[in-house]
């Protein structure tokens, strides 16, 4: 249900004046400022460094003050000081990204922000011109990821099929012609 209703507010956004849909953005981020700032150590630790608070927040030009958290200070930092207060990492799902820069680089998130998420790639697929009932492929790097299907997909919506990116081509052509998508969705490395 969270998808739907956060797809509703993604599909109604494209119809709004730029001024309010800034608006909405610049108060989405102090939101997401304000809540780093008093619920995740790391940033309450990082911003009380450089004297600043959500508060100084006040004007998009502002955010130029704030530091730039880069992919190794995230790494070094142990995880309890990256979690927010009242949110159990055993709770979480985990994802990580390729390690394609590198070392690949463990996301936790709650099971609801799946959703939204999710919601996200439904709200580009229909601007790409895709429709609930079309097909799409998937290749994907990651074996436990295979078998994940979206809330979305479990309604028919965007039905999709997973390919393990690092099979055989000839497996790969062999699902795309018994499956015949209407879309291709993978790491540009992987397509090309």
């Amino acid at each position: 249900m969270r998808g739907l209703v956060s797809l509703a507010r993604l599909l109604r956004n494209q119809w709004r004046r730029r001024e309010e849909l800034e608006r909405r953005q610049f108060e989405a981020l102090r939101n997401i400022v304000r809540h780093a700032y008093t619920t995740v150590p790391f940033y309450r630790d990082l911003y009380d460094s450089r004297n600043l608070s959500p508060n100084d927040l006040e004007e998009p030009d502002d955010l130029r003050r704030f530091p730039i958290v880069t992919r190794e200070q995230i790494q070094s930092t142990p995880q309890d000081r990256l979690v927010a207060k009242g949110v159990d990492p055993a709770s979480c799902l985990r994802s990580r990204t390729s390690g394609s820069t590198g070392v690949p680089l463990e996301i936790l998130f709650r099971p609801g922000d799946r959703a939204a998420f999710n919601t996200s790639f439904l709200r580009v697929y229909t601007a790409w011109g895709l429709r609930p009932w079309h097909r799409i492929v998937t290749l994907q790097a990651r074996p436990e990821r295979l078998g994940k299907r979206s809330w979305y997909q479990h309604l028919g919506i965007f039905r999709t099929r997973v390919l393990f990116s690092r099979d055989d081509p000839a497996r790969w052509i062999e699902a795309l012609r018994r499956w015949r998508p209407h879309m291709i969705h993978g790491y540009s490395l992987t397509l090309k």
